[in-house]
């Protein structure tokens, strides 16, 4: 069976290729663009966890519950990965709470100036380490405040995670589109008519067929040497049985295949397409087509000699 593999490998790479800078070159672009966002949105989560973690933390101290209070200090970072700790402290910096036990009553930076209103976000560096800081004072206790540190480090990696998954995405999507294209173009052969593959054809055309093949069969019973009858589909509908011995062939290997998928020599497929596109040019050459019979004449002829034949006879004189 014969392949235009070529065409459909260059025709599948190319859309593989296209949707996948197509996409990439989308991504780059929808990335610059959503960098300043995702450093609003990741503030804005920050201030959010900060500010949920102190409401709790007050909600507990006001109850005189400090063994909730440490509980949800203890639970701050396995809910929160990005938190790298917190702590709550009096206005002098002695905590009082902390996501480490080992750090309670012990002095951290004291707060100087006003009572802020809002959360402040700050930028610092432990150990190496880029955080964030934000800064809340507890509500209902006008000496204590609360800090979080979150790590940036975390953020950033979580990010690009995201932005690798994004690109696997991008590349498995494209591929998968190259290779639905090769599929289908594996269906239809390119570039030359006579490479198209058939499709099923509708039941009033199969029946047509049927007839055809049937007329080509007596033709060619009346012709005394080998011979093929062929339709304008390049589908082969009828083989004598010298054009059978001689191409070594059982009938139901030819008949009802398309030339281009057909067991036929390729000396003689290749006369054939160079026939067909000349069919008012005289069809006759000298052909190898086995070793028993190394030069044999083949004839083409056309019924009509025009664009609109209906039935072609290969003749092997």
């Amino acid at each position: 069976m014969k392949h235009a593999l070529g065409p459909r490998l260059t025709i599948a790479s190319g859309v593989f290729l296209a949707a996948l800078l197509l996409q990439l070159g989308s991504l780059q672009y929808l990335s610059s663009l959503s960098k300043d966002q995702f450093n609003t949105e990741t503030r804005k989560l920050k201030t959010q966890i900060a500010q949920d973690l102190a409401n709790q933390l007050a909600a507990a101290l006001t109850s005189e519950d400090d063994l909730a209070a440490l509980i949800v200090l203890k639970s701050a970072r396995g809910n929160h990965p990005q938190l790298y700790k917190a702590e709550v402290f009096e206005a002098n910096g002695k905590i009082t709470m902390h996501t480490d036990a080992g750090m309670m009553n012990k002095q951290t930076k004291a707060y100087k100036g006003p009572r802020p209103i809002s959360p402040e976000l700050s930028r610092t560096r432990i150990d190496g380490r880029p955080l964030t800081v934000a800064l809340i004072p507890m509500p209902d206790d006008e000496d204590l405040y609360f800090r979080a540190f979150f790590d940036d480090t975390r953020l950033a990696q979580a990010r690009r995670s995201y932005v690798v998954r994004f690109y696997l995405l991008i590349i498995t999507t494209s591929l998968l589109l190259g290779l639905f294209t090769l599929y289908r173009v594996s269906r239809f052969e390119l570039l030359d008519p006579l490479q198209r593959a058939d499709v099923k054809a509708p039941i009033q055309q199969q029946t047509d067929s049927r007839h055809t093949q049937r007329v080509a069969g007596l033709l060619l019973s009346e012709i005394r040497h080998a011979a093929l009858a062929i339709d304008r589909n390049n589908t082969i509908l009828a083989a004598n049985s010298l054009a059978l011995e001689l191409l070594n062939c059982r009938s139901e290997e030819l008949v009802g295949m398309h030339v281009m998928q057909s067991p036929l020599p390729k000396p003689l497929v290749d006369f054939y397409q160079q026939a067909i596109k000349n069919p008012n040019q005289l069809s006759e050459v000298k052909l190898t087509l086995t070793n028993k019979a190394p030069s044999l004449p083949i004839k083409l002829t056309c019924s009509p000699a025009s664009t609109d034949w209906e039935l072609a006879v290969v003749s092997i004189a």
